[in-house]
């Protein structure tokens, strides 16, 4: 740690920005409410098209999505994800060997290879990295606030009545300390 301080990386270079943080999540996807396309959200507001327009717009129908369809959506994702982690699943690290099991050996050797170690499939980093990009898709104050100071205010007209109910709900998720207790990250 001296030394990274030494060469002018201070603590900046110690903590990883979003973008390499989350680069191994899986995006936010659901269907439309009105016509069923899939939606695929990456970020708050979709820049690409529109620099108005919400990424929970459905590009087929133009329809906005619910608050609370947006939260039940976003929340049975975040489910299914602490259900893969708790599911407990280990495969081996050998890019030849297949094997995969839900019981850990007692050596941490394959027991199929003999060649590689077994690792968790989703740990818990992985687990909460991706939670915390699940609150990041619906962190409107962080993305009000540093887009006010570039743009102004009319960009973000109408993301707080939007995504306030699911910014909470998945604020809620990662304050508990059910899934992922006494852990520090």
């Amino acid at each position: 740690m001296m030394q990274n301080s030494e060469q002018g990386g201070g603590a900046s270079s110690i903590i990883l920005k979003d973008q390499d943080r989350f680069k191994d999540c899986q995006p936010f996807t659901f269907a439309c409410q009105q016509c069923s396309s899939t939606i695929v959200v990456t970020c708050i507001v979709d820049t690409m098209t529109s620099p108005h327009r919400s990424s929970y717009t459905c590009s087929s129908c133009e329809a906005v999505q619910s608050p609370y369809y947006i939260s039940n959506k976003m929340l049975l994702a975040a489910r299914g994800f602490v259900q893969e982690y708790y599911r407990g699943r280990v495969k081996c690290d050998d890019a030849a060997c297949t094997y995969t099991s839900t019981s850990t050996p007692l050596n941490g050797k394959c027991p199929s290879c003999f060649k590689g170690g077994v690792a968790y499939v989703v740990t818990e980093t992985d687990l909460y990295n991706q939670l915390s990009y699940f609150l990041s898709l619906v962190d409107y104050r962080s993305f009000t606030e540093s887009n006010s100071k570039q743009q102004g205010s009319a960009s973000t007209h109408g993301l707080n009545e939007l995504l306030s109910l699911p910014y909470n709900t998945m604020k809620n998720l990662l304050d508990t300390k059910r899934i992922l207790p006494n852990r520090s990250y």
